[in-house]
């Protein structure tokens, strides 16, 4: 007698886990899509957040030459005070870019010396990791380097303000 070949049925999935696995293809194009839809979300806000920023130090440093000679005659320190909050502000921003400038050049600096030992597929693997992990760690660096500069940009501006309304009242 001959014997049958066919799949043991213990074998064989569940038709609903067959199902989900017909639908995995869309499920990835959907995380893919949400991905790159996050991305441009963080990548937007923080372009504004720093431009902003870079609108805020420009106002400042315009106030600051306009008003500075007439506050300064009456509340030097005050002056003194604002032009150190702005500055310490300004610091701080220009520091977190320059790390984040050497940050993401050494990873590709990294992506490239991959090249040379691992073949491509890894290499990409490696560095779209790297990369995802760089950027998380900026982000999080990012959000305390904003709040310190806002709050030290308000605090300095603040202070040039209540110079110029104490000068005005003299």
């Amino acid at each position: 007698m001959a014997e049958k070949t066919s799949t043991p049925q213990a074998l064989a999935l569940p038709p609903a886990i067959e199902q989900q696995l017909k639908q995995l293809p869309a499920v990835a194009a959907n995380i893919k899509e949400f991905r790159e839809f996050l991305k441009a979300g963080v990548d937007t806000a923080t372009g504004y957040g720093k431009a902003v920023l870079g609108l805020g130090y420009i106002g400042f440093f315009t106030l600051w030459a306009g008003t500075r000679s007439q506050v300064g005659a009456h509340f030097p320190r005050l002056v003194l005070w604002s032009a150190l909050a702005m500055g310490l502000s300004l610091f701080f921003y220009m520091l977190f870019e320059v790390a984040q400038s050497a940050v993401i050049s050494f990873a590709y600096f990294g992506m490239v010396e991959r090249l040379n030992v691992q073949p491509l597929n890894v290499a990409l693997y490696g560095f779209k990791t790297d990369i995802s992990n760089r950027y998380v760690k900026l982000l999080a660096v990012w959000r305390l380097v904003f709040l310190v500069c806002v709050a030290l940009g308000f605090g300095g501006a603040a202070t040039l303000i209540v110079g110029w309304i104490r000068t005005l009242a003299v």
